[in-house]
């Protein structure tokens, strides 16, 4: 049996392959490759050939979770274009919001912990608490070093250089 974590590995807004690798879940057009942590939009010429090793429901999705666009993108596309209810995806914002909705929701059952998201299943907007376990929310020691572990290197890197002026 799948669980949560196993099949949205990055949380909300990801989707771990189905079955058959080249099949898309629906509303999730985005490929991610884990070994290269790049994403591939629809518009990317590497996509039909791509097998995704996680999908995600927009780029801004994959980018929290730090994936980057590979640079084999038509200069005519934009990536507002692949958020939900824009012109490439496939499904409208509503569709989108329930599916991470319902993600929350479910990972709420089965943890313990709380956060804060705004919206719910329903539609409605406004600050609703769900249970969640920190790694869930990317509140994390885990999820924030996924994010932000190149503002960390660049700092050290700086601190080197500046030692090294200085002595």
């Amino acid at each position: 049996m799948a669980t949560e974590a196993t099949q949205h590995p990055y949380g909300a807004g990801s989707h771990a392959p189905l079955e058959n690798m080249r099949e898309m879940p629906t509303c999730y057009p985005i490929k991610g490759t884990i070994d290269s942590m790049l994403y591939h939009r629809p518009d990317s010429e590497n996509y039909g050939p791509t097998i995704a090793d996680v999908w995600f429901d927009s780029p801004s999705i994959a980018e929290a979770a730090g994936f980057v666009l590979a640079p084999t993108h038509s200069t005519e596309g934009v990536s507002a274009d692949y958020e939900p209810g824009g012109s490439g995806h496939p499904c409208a914002q509503p569709a989108v919001h329930a599916n991470r909705s319902a993600v929350i929701g479910r990972t709420a059952l089965a943890t313990s912990g709380s956060t804060t998201v705004d919206g719910d299943a329903s539609g409605r907007t406004g600050d609703v608490v769900r249970n969640l376990p920190a790694a869930a929310t990317g509140a994390g020691l885990t999820g924030r070093w996924k994010t932000w572990w190149w503002l960390f290197v660049l700092i050290l890197g700086i601190l080197l250089v500046a030692w090294v002026l200085i002595w």
